[in-house]
């Protein structure tokens, strides 16, 4: 009996850390998609002082990029609703959640190389000084994000 015991216990705390990792991934995905993607594309416009010319040329590429972005944000949340529901249904550490954090994992990396990618597409377009305004900005936003500290 007093095994049946340890298991159950193991179980729940199992279940209890599950459940707290994926409201804190949840959490921490949601309150990122908060920020408003227009507004911070005029703000770093703003912070860059970009030309209507450049903004011309800088639009296909800005185009690409918020295609890519809303993709990969919604692979983030259907993953983060997937790993939910693994965890409701497996009350266990299982293939299905570990595969479901796996692409959760996967589409985070993914938007993360987006976002490097598009930094540096732009540079084509900007002077060396804008560009190199946006290098500093990307770096301390980077430093800023919780997963860093």
């Amino acid at each position: 009996m007093r095994q049946w015991m340890r298991l159950v216990f193991f179980v729940v705390l199992a279940a209890l850390a599950a459940g707290a990792a994926c409201y804190f991934v949840n959490h921490l995905t949601r309150r990122q998609e908060r920020k408003d993607p227009v507004e911070s594309h005029y703000w770093i416009h703003q912070q860059l002082k970009i030309t209507e010319e450049q903004d011309r040329a800088l639009e296909p590429a800005e185009q690409r990029f918020e295609h890519e972005r809303l993709r990969l944000s919604e692979a983030i949340l259907q993953g983060n609703k997937d790993l939910a529901e693994a965890i409701r249904s497996d009350k266990a550490d299982s293939p299905k959640v570990r595969e479901a954090m796996r692409k959760i994992h996967q589409a985070q990396g993914e938007l993360q190389d987006a976002v490097v990618h598009h930094v540096f597409d732009m540079k084509a377009t900007l002077t060396p000084a804008q560009f190199d305004r946006l290098i500093q900005l990307t770096a301390e936003a980077l430093d800023r994000t919780p997963a860093s500290k």
